[in-house]
């Protein structure tokens, strides 16, 4: 049998296996026209009635290679052109993502890539996105992984299938996948970025790997697909069975921002507390954070209140009281220098927070046990009243008391949590806050026998 043959049947065992293809899918290979996309489009069009499916190729240019890049392009649509395969070509600038994210070339590329993936299939109506990775990629990816440092998850190599996107060729080595395209004459292209060796993947696929191959063991890929395979069902097991129960009793989301609880993380072994944080902070904010970062979260369970870090991609963990709070700062409204003007008979807003005034006489205000609603003497504004947010420095003399003091230490001494006192809102006028809002009012503002204009102010969510 030739080589190919048994090619073609390894990757149809594998799909069987996996489960990567159901009748009905409309499957968009990655095309780049290098031997492992070809090889994959190539298997997907002539299994195809097999399989019932309909078949699309996406070729992505990252305009790194010039008329080379723009060459590969022409080849790809010429390929799918000869079979009547629909061809999709985009383009995009991965040197311009790199820079603004600061990602690496390489994981710009990727990431655009797949962004094009997915805009493509949901566009045209694909089911699934097919692309050419093998046995030697996933060697490749466990290997890059390892000496980065990787725990069990990031272990488990490339995976046959996530969400909508298969690799069907997973189970084949690369060296076989060009000798079986070379066997049935089949061009394919030769990116001369695959030859540069300051791209990390590069250095271990042409370097480090026939080391290993020559020296330590022949069938290093295949060794290393069971590791990976190994490495990820553990990672499954230990998700399913200690992580996510772990996760459900000390992490939670209020308004956008994640709690994690001090007493549990402190309760827990610190493998466990990571990778609860880790997938908490995932699903939250779509992020990943790394080990020493989420180790970094965890230790300010030891610190004073008031505690924080800056994280990756925006994100800033807090020590509070009985939490530490986790939120993407970047989500912030930038409300802090924006004011409302205040009159009867009107609702304002800023960010969530709604306030409503209303002229009352005196005969309908009360003292209010809802902290949501208070009653003030309107005629003691200095000024017009604004709703804004609280100022560094601020003073106030609240309800009850005779001197003034910091806004930060009242809303301190409420036990309001540290990611809440600068997202504080105040009603004010010309000379500071009237009312702390669902907090407290000011002395000055208290009604009594003397006052004749009264305010009905209310406060609310959005």
């Amino acid at each position: 049998m030739a080589l190919g043959d048994k090619l073609d049947q390894r990757v149809a065992r594998f799909v069987a296996r996996k489960r990567l293809i159901d009748a009905g899918d409309a499957i968009l290979a990655g095309f780049s026209g290098g031997a492992d996309s070809t090889f994959l489009l190539d298997w997907l069009w002539r299994f195809r009635r097999k399989y019932r499916v309909e078949v699309g190729a996406a070729h992505v240019d990252h305009r790194l290679r010039g008329e080379e890049s723009d060459a590969d392009a022409r080849a790809c649509r010429a390929f799918c052109e000869e079979r009547g395969i629909p061809f999709f070509l985009e383009r995009v600038e991965p040197k311009a993502l790199a820079s603004e994210r600061g990602l690496s070339l390489e994981e710009a590329c990727r990431e655009l890539r797949y962004d094009a993936f997915e805009r493509i299939a949901a566009r045209e109506g694909f089911t699934k996105i097919a692309t050419g990775h093998n046995l030697s990629d996933l060697a490749e990816t466990t290997l890059f992984r390892f000496l980065k440092g990787a725990g069990l998850a990031g272990l488990g190599g490339v995976a046959p299938k996530r969400g909508k996107v298969i690799r069907p060729a997973l189970d084949v080595a690369k060296e076989d996948i060009r000798a079986a395209l070379e066997e049935r004459g089949a061009a394919y292209a030769l990116d001369s970025t695959n030859a540069d060796l300051s791209f990390p993947r590069n250095a271990i696929r042409r370097e480090i790997i026939p080391v290993i191959r020559a020296r330590v063991n022949p069938s290093f890929e295949r060794a290393t697909a069971r590791s990976a395979e190994l490495a990820a069902e553990t990672a499954r097991v230990f998700e399913e069975r200690i992580v996510e129960p772990f996760r459900l009793k000390a992490t939670s989301f209020v308004s956008g921002t994640l709690r994690f609880s001090i007493d549990a993380a402190r309760d827990e072994e610190d493998v466990v507390a990571r990778e609860a944080l880790r997938g908490a902070v995932r699903d939250g904010f779509g992020a990943e954070l790394g080990y020493d970062d989420l180790a970094r979260v965890i230790e300010l369970a030891e610190k004073q209140t008031g505690a924080s870090l800056s994280l990756p991609e925006g994100i800033r963990a807090t020590r509070d009281r009985i939490y530490i709070l986790i939120e993407r700062i970047a989500d912030r409204p930038t409300l802090d220098d924006l004011e409302v003007e205040l009159a009867p008979g009107e609702v304002v807003a800023l960010g969530d927070v709604r306030v409503s005034a209303t002229l009352v006489s005196t005969s309908e205000a009360s003292v209010s046990e809802d902290p949501r609603v208070e009653y003030v003497d309107a005629g003691r504004f200095a000024g017009k009243p604004r709703l804004r947010r609280i100022r560094e420095g601020e003073t106030f003399t609240p309800l009850g008391m005779r001197g003034a003091k910091k806004l930060s230490d009242f809303l301190t001494d409420e036990k309001i949590p540290t990611n809440e006192r600068d997202r504080q809102t105040v009603v004010a006028d010309d000379r500071g806050a009237v009312w702390v809002v669902g907090r407290r009012i000011a002395e000055r503002v208290k009604i009594t026998e003397e006052t004749k204009t009264i305010w009905r102010m209310e406060a609310f969510r959005a």
